[in-house]
Formats: C-alpha cells, structure tokens, sequence
C-alpha cells in the first residue's frame, strides 16, 4: 500500500548553563528553565501535527507519534487525534520566541 513520510526537524540552540557538562537527569527534571523549555516545543510541535491534520494528509485518527528533542534529552509522545475545534486555533508558546 501506499503511504507518505513526514519528517520535521527543528533544532534548538543550546540552554546556557545547562548543557555542557550534561547535568544528572534528576537535576534537569527539577529544573524550571528545562520544564519551559520542553513545553515551549512541545507546543510547537503540536502546531505542526495540527497543520498535518489540517491537510489532506490526515496521519491518524488516533493521532502521531512524536519525539520531542532538547539537546541530548528527548522524550517520546503522541499528539492529536484533535477535535475540529482544536484544529481552527493556534497553541500559541508559553515562552518568548527564541530567536532561533
């Protein structure tokens, strides 16, 4: 059967102080910086799953496999499946632009 990939990449630059040397996980999850951070591409990311589902290519309806990536840290999720009403708004971000 036929079937499209789509692939976005989008990389962010590093978050002074906090990368290099990389920091013990249980110091990064306690870290607010961090927390913002991950939920600023979080949020990006479901814009883009949004667009998708917007588009003729609808990926499922039980929505899309997702990993979020913040330097070496990452973690997996699923966006969507989204209502028609979450599809006509834009998520917006928690937290200024970057500048990236």
């Amino acid at each position: 059967p036929k079937f499209k990939l789509c692939i976005d990449v989008e990389a962010k630059g590093a978050l002074p102080g906090l990368m290099p040397p990389f920091p013990l996980p249980e110091f990064i999850m306690q870290s607010q910086e961090f927390k913002l951070a991950f939920r600023s591409i979080y949020l990006q990311a479901q814009d883009k799953a949004k667009a998708a589902f917007k588009t003729q290519y609808r990926l499922s309806t039980e929505g899309v496999d997702w990993v979020l990536m913040l330097g070496p840290y990452w973690t997996p999720t699923v966006l969507g499946p989204f209502s028609d009403a979450e599809l006509t708004g834009h998520t917006g971000s928690c937290s200024e632009p970057s500048g990236d």
